[in-house]
C-alpha cells in the first residue's frame, strides 16, 4: 500500500482514499459515537471485506457474513497476500444487490505465486444492515508478462516491480500493513519507507 500526502495509507480497497476515510471507519474507526459505521451499499461491503482479507482482520469478514452462510471456521491464510481490487459491476433490486469482481493475490511458497480471484457475490440487507451471503467464486493462476501490468497493483510493469525480486518487497510491504492494521495497533507516524 502507499501513502497519499496526509502520511497515512490507501485503502486496499483501491478507492484512492484514505484507508481511515473509507474501509477503515467499517473496520472499527472511532466514527464520533465509538461504533464503526455500516456500509451503505453491497459494494461498500464488498470493499471493505477485501480491505479486511488484505489486512487480516477476519474478525470483520465474520461479522459481515450472513449467520446462515457463515463458515464455522474462518481464519486467514498467512500464504495467501491480496494484493489488487477491481469491481467489475454492483447492481441493486431492493434489499438484494451482486457485485462482480476480480481480486488478485501472492501465494507464498509457490512456484507460480499470483492468483485471482473473479467472483459473482450475492449480498442482502436486513434491517438496515447489509451482509454478504455467497458467492460464485473462479480461482486461476497468472502468469504476467514481463511488460504488463503488476499484479502487485503498484502501477509500473511486472519486469520493473515484482519480476525482478519475485515479490519480496510486496510481501514485506503487506505484511507491514497487517502490522500497522491489526486491531488495538496505534499507526506510528510515516518514516518515509513506503514512498
Amino acid at each position: 500500500m502507499t501513502r497519499p500526502a496526509s502520511g497515512s495509507l490507501f485503502c486496499p480497497c483501491g478507492s484512492q482514499r484514505d484507508y481511515q476515510a473509507c474501509c477503515g471507519r467499517f473496520h472499527g474507526s472511532d466514527c464520533g459515537d465509538g461504533q464503526p459505521a455500516l456500509p451503505e451499499t453491497a459494494e461498500q461491503l464488498m470493499r471493505s471485506r477485501f480491505s479486511a482479507f488484505r489486512l487480516s482482520r477476519m474478525e470483520y469478514v465474520a461479522a459481515s457474513w450472513h449467520p446462515n452462510t457463515r463458515p464455522a471456521d474462518l481464519a486467514a491464510d498467512p500464504n495467501v497476500l491480496w494484493s489488487t481490487l477491481v469491481v467489475r459491476d454492483h447492481r441493486q433490486q431492493g434489499d438484494h444487490a451482486t457485485v462482480d469482481f476480480e481480486a488478485c493475490f501472492y501465494q507464498t511458497g509457490e512456484p507460480q505465486p499470483w492468483g485471482m480471484l473473479q467472483e459473482h457475490s450475492r449480498f442482502v440487507r436486513e434491517q438496515g444492515r447489509w451482509w454478504y451471503l455467497d458467492g460464485d467464486a473462479q480461482w486461476s493462476a497468472l502468469s504476467p508478462g514481463r511488460n504488463d501490468g503488476c499484479p502487485c497493483g503498484s502501477g509500473r510493469k511486472f519486469k520493473k516491480c515484482c519480476f525482478t525480486d519475485q515479490g519480496a518487497a510486496f510481501v514485506a510491504l503487506a505484511r507491514r500493513a497487517f502490522q500497522d492494521h491489526a486491531p488495538g495497533h496505534h499507526q506510528r507516524a510515516d518514516d518515509g519507507s513506503n514512498q
